[in-house]
């Protein structure tokens, strides 16, 4: 492929800018479906049609991403969001989702239960992702509010999602101290949030090595590490009280159905208070008559 010299290092048009956003819904959409897809393909098959490196269309897909995280949706798995993007590819996003068939995205709704793991599931620790700050570019332009939805709210009304997540994280910790020849230990991981309610404050109760507590509040996604989760304002102030034993472990690409073979999931963890490790913005008030 001979690629076009002056395409580089100048502006994209709104040609190049559909493409893109189409071959990445075509992608995303086969994911949610687990059917196999392969990006690589997709942006060698851009780069001829625009002659722009192939790169230059993965960086682009990153960027919607991004747009996509700030909207309220998931994002294709693997594409960790790039932010510092022209608010023109917001808008051209929003456009996209406004324009598709509601059908197409139908799985994003899914409330189904989720299977709890049949056997035990390694986490695999990650480095925490970087975090989008900033609201919207373009917030008051209509296309991007028809577009915006909140899927982490629907995520976190799953509740037997947030529980195979608890559940393979108490499984985990008392598999590692067992296998660390802390057998007592071991025995004395507890489930909290299933045998003394789900009111204070975190999930598992578990112990390092030298047998300190570690209070761990777990947040299960089916989606991408940069996901936005809901945390509580008692879970917040727990962790404010007691931040050396306070734990958030965050497990995402959490896919019963697509994933079901694998031992493995990934995770990323917080050690601390969370109103210093995470960007913390209130969407909603408890409100009573003043």
């Amino acid at each position: 492929m001979l690629m076009n010299l002056s395409a580089v290092g100048t502006a994209w048009s709104d040609s190049e800018n559909y493409a893109t956003i189409e071959a990445y819904f075509s992608l995303f959409i086969a994911d949610l479906h687990g059917e196999p897809i392969n990006k690589a393909a997709t942006y060698r098959k851009l780069a001829g049609q625009f002659g722009r490196a192939p790169k230059a269309f993965e960086f682009k897909m990153l960027n919607i991403s991004a747009v996509l995280v700030r909207l309220g949706w998931p994002y294709l798995r693997g594409l960790m969001p790039k932010a510092n993007y022209q608010g023109s590819l917001e808008i051209a996003v929003a456009k996209h989702i406004v324009d598709r068939s509601p059908t197409d995205f139908a799985l994003l709704e899914n409330s189904e239960p989720v299977e709890f793991p049949v056997s035990p599931v390694d986490l695999v620790l990650r480095p925490v992702p970087q975090f989008l700050n900033g609201g919207l570019l373009e917030s008051g332009n209509p296309e991007v509010n028809a577009a915006k939805r909140d899927y982490a709210a629907i995520e976190a009304a799953n509740s037997s999602l947030g529980l195979a997540g608890e559940l393979a994280v108490a499984e985990n910790e008392t598999r590692l101290l067992f296998l660390a020849g802390h057998k007592k230990l071991a025995n004395k991981v507890e489930h909290v949030s299933q045998t003394q309610g789900d009111g204070i404050g975190y999930d598992v109760l578990s112990f390092d090595a030298n047998g300190r507590e570690r209070c761990i509040e777990v947040k299960t996604s089916r989606y991408g590490a940069a996901t936005p989760f809901f945390v509580t304002d008692n879970e917040v102030r727990v962790s404010e009280r007691n931040p050396e034993t306070y734990w958030l472990y965050r497990l995402y690409d959490f896919d019963d159905q697509a994933r079901s073979t694998s031992k493995s999931r990934s995770a990323y963890r917080l050690h601390g208070n969370l109103r210093t490790k995470l960007d913390l913005r209130p969407i909603s008030y408890r409100a009573l008559p003043a």
